[in-house]
């Protein structure tokens, strides 16, 4: 699959960007005092639409649903599922921020520290109608490799 065109617009430089007049629901990624990330799509209804056809938005919204349909831990009925995300996303766009995922750097010092993977984690936020929906994406590289 391709990407669409808010995908192709997905850096690094953008996802640590200051977003201007950020939602009040939109957390900063650590203590600091500005919101960082990148606006995505503009209408999160176009979600499940996108996702048909971009693999990225296709990763965004596996991570929305992985987040609130697994009930890996209850015997509760899931209240909605794959199916019912369109109906659940509201008007407004979706936010994106780089967080760090535990990985980090690795020390030098370690035996095996050039084989090891490296990650970074994107925090995925789609406006939803009760609410906000969230979800994480993982991404990680093997030292060496382009």
């Amino acid at each position: 699959m391709a990407l669409c065109t808010a995908c192709t617009a997905i850096r690094i430089t953008a996802l640590a960007a200051e977003i201007d007049d950020p939602p009040s629901w939109l957390p900063p990624p650590s203590e600091a005092s500005r919101v960082s990330g990148m606006r995505h799509l503009s209408d999160a209804r176009q979600l499940p639409v996108s996702a048909a056809t971009c693999s990225f938005c296709a990763l965004i919204e596996a991570a929305i649903l992985q987040n609130y349909c697994c009930n890996l831990t209850s015997d509760d009925p899931l209240s909605w599922d794959e199916a019912g995300l369109g109906s659940r996303l509201a008007d407004g766009p979706i936010y994106l921020q780089l967080r760090r995922n535990g990985v980090g750097r690795i020390p030098k010092q370690r035996p095996n520290a050039h084989a090891e993977w490296l990650g970074k984690a994107i925090a995925v936020y789609v406006p939803a109608v009760d609410g906000v929906l969230r979800g994480r994406i993982r991404l990680f590289a093997q030292p060496g490799m382009t």
